[in-house]
């Protein structure tokens, strides 16, 4: 067996590799381009890579490729399209360095709560020193304490998406209304279902947007502006095709990963600086079966995944008051830990 890693200076240079060479040959390169990654896939049964975009160009002469492994979360650097077409099984890390990455979140929520930045480049342009009143008002903060939270359940309302498995972020936020006996009103104004709720110390609001998913920032975007509520305290509950029934993880900013409905909040509100709770749906690979994304998302999970989706949302509503109270270092230890839901 050859395992071909295309990038491996990207992990660092404090990471033991030596336990691959007891699987078969191995070859490391420092960094590669698509151009130079075509030429060393093409002998390789196993790729290894980080950073390095995986798709027909780098991997199109791989006539043995069987595996391609991500040394990281994230997998938007996967054609996952042209991987299933040539039936190459991928894999990533699922869960590591949950107390790191909960504390570079916690860092960066303070960051943004307290414009940091901003104040950082004020200081240094000498403007403060300037000011004959050493005061600075044009761009205010405030105490976390009595912040109005919201929470945002992503789905497609109507009876023929009831209980698909792309409305899973309106699962939770029911259970989650359901705990706090709060009742869903339709208003207008939010384009959408809103709820309200008293969770620990905070006023939270619940909503389900009852525009498409790919609209779902306009219902975001008309509560965030009329309750005042600024992106860093709004978590968005979704599915996520790259993660098995029964796996929850919290995420703090990001990107899109291809979900159109957090595109579409990330445009409204002109900022992707809000807590994700990503519900794992599984993908169609994870069942072989032969269909597209989107008729997948769109259609109900048998008894088992159900089952699996329901136990992940009850997991996130036991961390919802370390959620809503900021202890995210908490909340992210008992949600990121490493899950084995793929028996």
């Amino acid at each position: 067996m050859k395992i071909v890693f295309l990038d491996a200076k990207s992990i660092g240079d404090d990471i033991d590799l030596s336990g691959f060479d007891q699987l078969g040959e191995v070859v490391k390169y420092g960094f590669s381009t698509p151009e130079e990654a075509g030429e060393r896939t093409k002998d390789a049964d196993v790729v290894i890579i980080n950073k390095v975009q995986i798709n027909e160009q780098t991997i199109g002469r791989a006539d043995h490729l069987k595996l391609v492994c991500v040394t990281a979360t994230g997998t938007n650097n996967l054609d996952k399209e042209y991987l299933a077409e040539r039936q190459i099984e991928w894999r990533n890390v699922a869960g590591y360095s949950t107390e790191t990455v909960a504390q570079h979140t916690f860092a960066l929520l303070f960051y943004l709560l307290e414009k940091l930045n901003y104040y950082d480049q004020y200081v240094k342009s000498e403007k403060y020193i300037g000011d004959t009143i050493f005061t600075h008002f044009s761009n205010v903060f405030h105490d976390l304490n009595g912040m109005t939270w919201g929470i945002v359940g992503l789905g497609n309302i109507g009876d023929a998406y009831r209980g698909t498995r792309h409305n899973a972020g309106f699962h939770f936020v029911d259970e989650v209304a359901d705990k706090y006996a709060a009742r869903f009103q339709t208003d207008r104004k939010f384009f959408g279902e809103v709820a309200k709720a008293r969770i620990g110390g905070a006023e939270v609001i619940l909503l389900k947007p009852s525009t498409l998913m790919n609209l779902s920032g306009k219902s975001v975007a008309a509560v965030s502006t009329f309750h005042k509520i600024s992106p860093s305290e709004i978590l968005v509950a979704h599915d996520e095709l790259d993660l098995l029934p029964g796996t929850v993880r919290l995420k703090i900013s990001g990107g899109s990963a291809g979900h159109n409905g957090l595109k579409s909040i990330v445009s409204c509100l002109g900022s992707s600086d809000f807590a994700r709770l990503r519900i794992g749906i599984g993908h169609p690979r994870d069942r072989q079966l032969q269909i597209p994304v989107a008729d997948y998302v769109l259609s109900r999970p048998p008894k088992e995944d159900l089952e699996l989706i329901s136990s992940a949302i009850e997991k996130a509503l036991a961390c919802i008051d370390e959620i809503v109270d900021g202890d995210f270092s908490r909340a992210m230890s008992a949600l990121n830990e490493k899950t084995d839901s793929r028996k």
